[in-house]
């Protein structure tokens, strides 16, 4: 059983569908599987980074999500011996479904929103907090639904600190800025002017795709440490995207912004479940400041909005998700447990 894997990233997609399909692609690679990457869109360092993972890639010249793209990803599954799509875009509608399945092929859909017609996924699995089994009532029988963050595709570079204990210091001096990997806006610059008066230490890290000059010197751009800066940190301020996992799995306390409509239900479920703090769209640098200066000296909040993402997440998602795909994609439906 092999598996090609359809995302796309660039700058004005951003980065976090290939990099978690990278989390996957390792755990079937783990299991003894073949992952194949195929591309619509993307850039040059992010295909390099998926190559350096240790995987092909293959890129068409179809237009993400329509029905060429479909053809073209079943006639490549068919030509290495693919037996499972894995999706993962908001691209990939109703009709896109149905071409895959037409061609007699397994799909997962990985989804954060919700927004098809309807589903003809074998599975549809989505990580979030805000993950609604409503979203997916019109799915075709027997389609069946992994929902929350029991199923977190955290990659394998996190697997050394399963074990790994945070020490909440009593006021917070080390600061990470993670505000996703594209960030067109540069709202990390605006996040580094708002926070350069404070008497914290700032390391920042922007993704492959990042295409503004880097913010200050030490900055890491396609960072492959994340899981030792996010260690060092005693805090972070972090777009809320599919980044609000790898905090939660490493305990670290953040303040959430929204930089897409589909991070607005993150930040709002990140809140719900105190693992986060939600800033909202607005970035506001007042704001920013006050939320730096009151999360730093409350460490009995911090120890517990760590306490609370460990146990949200643990790291095995990408392993019980292939082994589902190992059994052929039974049935499964899984309501998310976590959300209220």
């Amino acid at each position: 059983m092999n598996l090609v894997i359809r995302a796309d990233g660039n700058d004005r997609i951003g980065t976090g569908h290939v990099m978690r399909s990278i989390a996957l692609a390792e755990a079937s690679r783990s299991a003894g599987l073949t992952a194949s990457f195929l591309f619509s869109e993307t850039s040059p360092a992010l295909m390099e980074r998926v190559r350096t993972a240790g995987f092909a890639t293959y890129m068409m010249s179809a237009r993400r999500g329509s029905l060429a793209d479909a053809t073209h990803t079943a006639r490549l599954a068919e030509s290495v011996g693919a037996s499972w799509v894995v999706a993962d875009g908001y691209a990939f509608d109703a009709e896109y479904q149905r071409e895959l399945k037409n061609a007699a092929i397994r799909v997962l859909l990985v989804d954060d929103v919700g927004l098809a017609t309807h589903y003809s996924a074998d599975l549809i699995l989505n990580q979030n907090l805000d993950a609604n089994a409503k979203w997916y009532e019109s799915r075709d029988p027997g389609s069946g639904l992994l929902l929350g963050p029991r199923y977190a595709l955290i990659r394998a570079e996190f697997d050394e600190y399963r074990a790994w204990r945070r020490s909440t210091s009593s006021v917070a001096h080390r600061v990470l800025v993670t505000l996703g990997g594209s960030d067109p806006e540069n709202v990390t610059s605006r996040v580094l002017a708002a926070i350069d008066g404070l008497e914290v230490e700032v390391r920042v890290a922007v993704g492959a795709t990042y295409p503004h000059p880097l913010p200050m010197p030490g900055a890491a751009r396609g960072a492959r440490n994340m899981p030792e800066l996010m260690a060092w940190a005693d805090m972070a301020i972090s777009a809320a995207g599919s980044t609000w996992c790898e905090l939660a799995f490493m305990g670290l306390p953040a303040l959430m912004i929204v930089l897409a409509d589909n991070q607005v239900g993150i930040a709002a479920a990140a809140a719900r479940h105190r693992i986060g703090i939600n800033l909202g769209s607005e970035v506001r640098e007042e704001e920013i400041v006050a939320q730096v200066k009151v999360l730093a000296n409350d460490a009995s909040r911090r120890a517990s909005m760590s306490e609370r993402g460990r146990a949200l997440v643990d790291g095995r998602g990408p392993g019980r998700v292939v082994e589902l795909l190992a059994e052929g994609g039974v049935s499964i439906t899984t309501p998310n447990e976590h959300v209220p």
